[in-house]
């Protein structure tokens, strides 16, 4: 069966960052984590609050094994906190 990838969201702790948010980009895997393809940059939603913020990625296709990638450049630490990301299953 295809699984349809709608938005992802990410949460990130930042703290008392001075810098601002660090690039957080997505890539993902069609062929078990031997090739990494199409990085995307992520949206940045509002900040939850002072020392935490929401970003996201909308309409991330189809696969039938996809392995995701996220990865960050900047100069200060970035927690993960929690991930959500729409998944719809069909066969067209």
């Amino acid at each position: 069966m295809w699984q349809y990838f709608g938005r992802l969201d990410l949460e990130l702790e930042t703290g008392s960052a001075p810098s601002g948010l660090p690039a957080i980009t997505l890539d993902y895997s069609d062929d078990r984590g031997v090739t990494f393809q199409n990085p995307r940059v992520a949206t940045v939603a509002a900040p939850i609050d002072a020392s935490s913020t929401r970003v996201f990625w909308n309409r991330n296709g189809k696969s039938r094994g996809r392995i995701p990638r996220i990865s960050g450049v900047g100069q200060h630490r970035v927690a993960l906190i929690d991930a959500n990301w729409d998944i719809t299953l069909g066969t067209v």
